[in-house]
């Protein structure tokens, strides 16, 4: 046999197995709590993707702060992106939590926190709105509305 010549022989390790190995998927013993097991992993991405957007309240603030106070074209489609990412979130919060469907686990209470979240990040770009102006909340805003009183006295001047 040459130096860099290896043989390709089937021989019995001297090393035993591992604990905990198995050989057969069918030999596990705790085979009955596979579909707890199951639930519970899918309860906790559940609520991963539930809790996944609160990592963007964060990015909103900082972006919406980086962009400064003024009035720009910038600040305006920051804001803009940061109110239409979660109405489009909102819209879609069924097609979102579909993947979920089947596992005997209540989504109701983590499609609320997802719409509590994104509610929250819809709300950080209201106040934007408002900040810069953009949005009609003051009195002085609706001024235009408001009917004018006309005098039932007129007033005539005559000149000489």
């Amino acid at each position: 046999m040459k130096a860099w010549e290896v043989k390709l022989v089937k021989a019995k390790p001297d090393v035993p197995d591992p604990l905990g190995f198995t050989k057969n998927l069918n030999d596990v013993s705790e085979g009955e709590a596979r579909p707890t097991q199951l639930r519970d992993i899918m309860e906790n991405k559940v609520k991963t993707f539930a809790m996944a957007p609160a990592g963007q309240i964060l990015m909103a603030l900082l972006m919406l702060y980086m962009s400064g106070g003024g009035l720009n074209i910038f600040m305006i489609f920051f804001t803009f992106q940061v109110l239409v990412q979660p109405i489009k979130a909102l819209v879609g919060i069924n097609g979102a939590f579909k993947q979920f469907e089947g596992y005997k686990i209540p989504l109701l209470p983590y499609k609320l926190m997802y719409a509590a979240i994104q509610s929250v990040i819809l709300s950080i770009g209201g106040y934007r709105l408002y900040t810069m102006g953009l949005l009609p909340l003051a009195p002085a805003d609706w001024v235009d509305l408001i009917p004018r009183r006309s005098s039932p006295i007129a007033s005539f001047a005559i000149m000489n």
